[in-house]
């Protein structure tokens, strides 16, 4: 059995500042360097690229978006080739979704980085009915790689650090 570690993080700042390299690759880095990491309100490609660099993360993609009038970035870091990334936008508030697929030798994974927003119940109906294309997208995905180690293959453990 393959194992993979994965973290995600939020590298932006509350009071709107631009995020510390230093700061982010310390908060990352402090359980050891994980295996694919994922990034939401990543300043630009330059900064995912600089934070791979430090961590010696050799794969990357990066997809950038317009929300709320501001720009936001994601990003997919790995240990292991990531190829097919692609940016899916969540409609009406501009808040988008990077997929791509992570593959080793034995496995081939879908990884999805996705900036996640508290929602007020109407806003949340509105968005249900938006993401039905996702669970039928997640239905066909699943699928397709039930030969390839995807949603079925065994999840040791979560842990929250």
């Amino acid at each position: 059995m393959e194992t993979v570690t994965v973290v995600t993080y939020n590298v932006g700042t509350l009071n709107g500042e631009k995020p510390s390299l230093e700061r982010v690759v310390s908060a990352i880095g402090k359980k050891g360097v994980p295996d694919l990491l994922l990034l939401q309100e990543v300043p630009d490609e330059a900064f995912a690229l600089r934070i791979a660099g430090k961590l010696g993360l050799p794969y990357h993609a990066f997809g950038a978006y317009t929300a709320n009038g501001s720009g936001y970035g994601l990003a997919v870091l790995s240990s292991k080739p990531v190829v097919n990334a692609q940016m899916h936008s969540l409609k009406p508030y501009g808040h988008a979704v990077l997929t791509a697929e992570m593959r080793s030798e034995k496995n081939r994974v879908l990884v999805c980085s996705a900036h996640l927003e508290w929602l007020n119940k109407r806003e949340e109906d509105e968005w249900m009915i938006r993401m039905n294309w996702m669970d039928e997208w997640m239905s066909l995905a699943e699928m397709e790689w039930k030969d390839g180690g995807g949603r079925d293959s065994p999840v040791a453990g979560v842990e929250t650090i």
